[in-house]
């Protein structure tokens, strides 16, 4: 089972985490469980948004303190994370073929000696170096 650690305080009415893998993510509760309950949301949340625009998840952090917490996200976004069968990642849908996907002009200018490169990378894959561009982009975005 994968859980990730928050580190989390007590303020003067609440108290409060943050995720240690993903610093965007903080929660709070008026409770120890409270906070526990909301950090999961939380951490679903990020994940979530993680896996919808592609990005890499990480692994958990290896934490220990007084003041960790160890959070699981919910069974969907776990499940989403490795891939199964009915995985809703953008990966697994567009080699299903439902993800729709727009296609947008744009102007692109590229420095010559990139410009080769892609093209040699488009030759040795038998590919056009839209597509070359295109793995590119996705993967670093």
């Amino acid at each position: 089972m994968i859980k990730y650690p928050a580190r989390y305080e007590k303020e003067e009415k609440f108290y409060y985490c943050r995720f240690i893998d993903f610093p965007d993510a903080s929660t709070q509760g008026e409770t120890l469980e409270e906070l526990k309950e909301n950090a999961r949301d939380a951490l679903s949340l990020a994940l979530g948004f993680e896996l919808d625009h592609g990005y890499t998840i990480p692994e958990p952090t290896q934490e220990v303190g007084d003041d960790v917490i160890w959070v699981e996200p919910y069974p969907k976004i776990r499940r989403r994370m490795g891939h199964k069968k009915d995985c809703e990642c953008p990966i697994c849908r567009s080699i299903r073929g439902e993800r729709d996907r727009k296609k947008v002009k744009v102007g692109l200018m590229i420095d010559s000696t990139l410009w080769d490169r892609v093209s040699r990378k488009a030759q040795e894959e038998g590919k056009k170096k839209i597509e070359i561009i295109e793995s590119l982009l996705s993967a670093h975005l």
